[in-house]
């Protein structure tokens, strides 16, 4: 019995040892991979991106294919990536953010799309948790012509701006652009707003910028857009409704047409454009032009634009009125650049230049025209009326400066004669020796070819402007090759002063190849020295006697240092507005007149006694206040007036220059006349006459012009 409970013990042992090991080896269920809900397919813009949540119970990879990272990207704390990966989220943990970004783009001629996948488990399964597409885009290309005022492009002065033109609001698909004159090309200038790259497809003679750098396409965005002709490769004849599309390329090759410009050109076979030569030139008797008071050039020195055959023509014109019927050789001609290069219209620099005068010729004027290419076979006899006394009206729109150049005074004559005016200088020739006492002093200088020269300074700065030319003679004297200077009131009268002599020195200049005297400056200096020697200083004399290569007197300069001297008017050229101190009126305008004008003839005759200069004085408006004119008789002058006393207004006081202080009884247009006296013993308010004038004169005839 007790064998019997031990076998059943042990059979109970062994079979809850069994039991046991049964129990521990049943295997636990595997883990499900829980996968979200998939996102219906959502629409994500360029640059854009799209998020949303996931819980995983496993752990995850999220991924995009390979092939998909042209347009789509997986966002890993700011780095793009094509997956991600992590650990499951334990219960009650927060979710995981996943990225989706579009990169920019320019989905044109597709729609990109994307599946994200995710994938859990072992084995790894993979599901599809949302899908994306890029939509496609309309391409698109609108534009704006620059804003132009008075011929230029306006600038933008918007410094923030990347804009360096300013632009109208109004937005173009279709439009013209007239390649015209702005600066030095003709060109039109447009901004351009796209969405796409673009290119503008133009002829062979446009050349095109963007952002001012050779390009004929662009990328999405603002850009300025310089459409600029080509002088080597542009029609002259013009060009009219020429179409420049701009375009876009399709991803399949073919091309897209976005927007058009219909571009043109004027007619430039007549092109002409002058610069830098001047409405009125004046030369001196050596043949230099006389920029002003303090430059003397060899000539105007120009420019000319127009294609290849522009020509220059000058018309000499008559003392008597008119032009010169016998042209006889040109003593005015101009000398233009040779044409270079490829390009059909150039900038050729031009120079006038005008030949010397010879020993005691007259002033003498020219006017001179360019004529374009269509225009180069004529001649100057074309350009006048049969008579020869004016200009054709078809041509008087070529006409560009007139020439004046100044009488030559026999042996001597002024370098600079503005120079001369401004630094008062007066240098003149007589028939006979100015200063009585001085001739009895010195009447052994006479012989057959004798010249009177007389030389006044006012100032101790009057050398600057006291130069005078050597005119080369051909007939009778010889040239001057040496000099003396005779001293009266300087020392002993008659008597020959030394070269170290404190007062008066004359300066020459040689050429250097021949050695002969081509100018020279007369000294007269008045230090304390001299003053202290000599007494009075207000007014001195000299006189400088020139001999040719024999050893022959042939000229004599007397030369005077007088304060008190009067330095006027009635040099050619030497009344003029005073620039720039003053502007005259618009319209205004001065003109001097010679023998044959009916003004001229009217007033000169009446004054003959003071051979005055003579100049009209246009005037387009009732109260030129501002228009001053200089170079009128100084140091003491007088004016009256000697026509028009009922509509023109007095002034007594004296100067150099006289200022219009308006005019009276000017309803309409009407003609009047000053005359200026160099000195005059004051004014009668009576009798409305300067009381005992004296010369020289200027007479200034006022033409009212009203419309």
């Amino acid at each position: 019995m007790k064998k019997f409970f031990r076998y059943l013990a042990a059979a109970v042992l062994a079979g809850t040892s069994f039991a046991a090991v049964s129990c521990s080896d049943d295997p636990e269920p595997a883990p499900i991979p829980e996968f979200p809900t998939p996102l219906q397919q959502q629409a994500v813009m360029p640059g854009d991106s799209y998020s949303f949540t996931i819980k995983p119970n496993m752990d995850w990879v999220v991924s995009i294919p390979a092939e998909a990272r042209n347009w789509f990207y997986l966002d890993d704390n700011g780095t793009k990536v094509s997956s991600l990966r992590g650990a499951a989220v334990l219960e009650g943990g927060q979710p995981i953010t996943v990225k989706v970004g579009a990169e920019n783009g320019e989905p044109f001629d597709e729609e990109p799309t994307v599946e994200v996948t995710m994938t859990m488990g072992d084995p790894a399964e993979s599901r599809t948790i949302a899908s994306f597409v890029i939509r496609q885009m309309a391409r698109d290309l609108k534009f704006y012509p620059a804003l132009v005022e008075e011929g230029e492009y306006l600038v933008n002065e918007d410094e923030s701006s990347p804009l360096q033109y300013r632009y109208g609001t109004e937005a173009k698909k279709e439009g013209t652009a007239a390649l015209e004159k702005h600066g030095a090309f003709y060109s039109a200038r447009l901004l351009v707003e796209s969405n796409v790259s673009w290119t503008l497809s133009v002829p062979e003679w446009v050349d095109v910028r963007v952002h001012a750098e050779a390009a004929t396409s662009g990328s999405a965005g603002l850009s300025e857009v310089e459409l600029r002709a080509n002088y080597a490769k542009m029609p002259l004849e013009g060009a009219k409704d020429l179409v420049c599309p701009f375009s876009a390329q399709r991803a399949d090759g073919s091309v897209e047409t976005l927007a058009q410009i219909t571009v043109s050109l004027e007619d430039l076979t007549g092109l002409l454009e002058c610069e830098r030569l001047p409405a009125e030139a004046l030369f001196s008797p050596a043949g230099n032009y006389l920029v002003d008071a303090s430059r003397v050039g060899i000539a105007i020195n120009g420019t000319i634009t127009a294609p290849d055959g522009a020509k220059v023509i000058a018309l000499p014109k008559a003392a008597y009125g008119g032009y010169d019927e016998w042209m006889g050789q040109p003593w005015v001609t101009a000398e233009i650049d040779p044409w270079s290069g490829e390009e059909k219209i150039q900038t050729r620099n031009v120079a006038i230049r005008v030949a010397p005068q010879a020993a005691g010729a007259v002033e003498r004027k020219a006017d001179l025209f360019v004529l374009p290419v269509t225009l180069n076979d004529k001649t100057m006899y074309d350009l006048l009326t049969e008579d020869c006394s004016a200009v054709r009206e078809e041509y008087q729109k070529y006409f560009v400066t007139t020439v004046t150049q100044e009488a030559s005074n026999f042996l001597f004559s002024a370098q600079n004669s503005l120079a001369m005016k401004e630094q008062g200088v007066n240098f003149e020739l007589g028939a006979t020796m100015f200063d009585s006492t001085l001739h009895r002093y010195c009447d052994w200088m006479h012989n057959d070819y004798d010249f009177y020269y007389k030389l006044t300074y006012t100032n101790a700065y009057s050398a600057d402007g006291g130069a005078l030319d050597v005119v080369p003679v051909s007939w009778g004297p010889k040239n001057y090759a040496s000099y003396k200077i005779y001293g009266y009131n300087a020392g002993s009268a008659g008597g020959n002063l030394p070269a170290d002599n404190k007062w008066i020195k004359l300066q020459e200049k040689r050429n250097a190849a021949t050695n002969a005297v081509e100018s020279f400056t007369v000294q007269m200096n008045f230090d304390e020295e001299y003053v202290q020697t000599y007494g009075d200083w207000s007014k001195k004399y000299a006189v400088v006697v020139f001999y040719d290569e024999d050893n022959n007197a042939i000229a004599t300069l007397e030369c005077e240092y007088d304060e008190n001297a009067s330095i006027g008017g009635g040099e050619a050229g030497a009344v003029s507005f005073a620039y720039p101190e003053y502007a005259p009126m618009e319209g205004s305008e001065i003109k001097q007149l010679a023998a044959g004008d009916a003004d001229y003839d009217k007033y000169a005759a009446a004054y003959a006694d003071f051979t005055p200069s003579v100049y009209r004085v246009t005037f387009r408006t009732a109260n030129p206040t501002m228009s001053t004119i200089k170079g009128l008789p100084a140091n003491g002058g007088y004016n009256e007036v000697i026509d028009g006393t009922d509509w023109l207004i007095h002034s007594e006081e004296a100067a150099s220059e006289f200022t219009f202080a308006g005019l009276m009884n000017s309803e309409k247009s009407a003609t009047g006349a000053y005359i200026f006296y160099s000195e005059g013993a004051g004014f009668d308010e009576a009798a409305g006459k300067v009381i005992d004038p004296k010369g020289p004169a200027v007479i200034l005839v006022i033409d009212l012009k009203l419309e």
